[in-house]
């Protein structure tokens, strides 16, 4: 799974009140959305969509984070990263693999959002039957860690 060109130079992005940007230098692993309820909940709507990348091409460029930490159902810590004065999710960290990092797709500034296209999604068993995702994902039924893709 590799992230189509549209995310394979990079990228930059931000806090909806610019106080916070941050820069990835290199290409992402793949854009995806997530159903667990833990994301749900955090962005208020019916799933994440994030896009993943190694941590060592992963730049903070400017402002101060809050950061917060949470177990979630795997019994993984993810640590989620917010601007204080706009309170703009930006991106998480999960102990599952912590060379990787997810960035949340709706704070990148330098691509149209609709040139994000996710490939897969994750936790599918955990979705809400009112959220309309396209039916070619390639799809997990919980996390894709030593899991097999499923048919929805």
């Amino acid at each position: 799974m590799t992230a189509d060109d549209t995310l394979a130079n990079g990228f930059e992005g931000g806090c909806f009140c610019g106080d916070v940007t941050y820069q990835v230098v290199g290409p992402a692993m793949f854009a995806y959305h997530c159903h667990c309820s833990d994301c749900r909940r955090i962005n208020g709507t019916a799933f994440h969509t994030g896009i993943a990348v190694k941590r060592d091409v992963f730049r903070h460029a400017t402002g101060t984070l809050s950061a917060f930490q949470i177990e979630a159902d795997s019994g993984n810590t993810i640590t989620r990263w917010a601007c204080p004065r706009c309170a703009t999710s930006l991106w998480s960290i999960t102990t599952a693999d912590d060379t990787m990092m997810s960035i949340k797709a709706g704070t990148v500034t330098s691509i149209p959002h609709d040139q994000i296209h996710p490939t897969l999604q994750i936790f599918y068993q955990s979705r809400v039957p009112w959220a309309d995702v396209p039916s070619d994902l390639t799809t997990y039924s919980r996390g894709m860690r030593g899991q097999t893709p499923i048919t929805p």
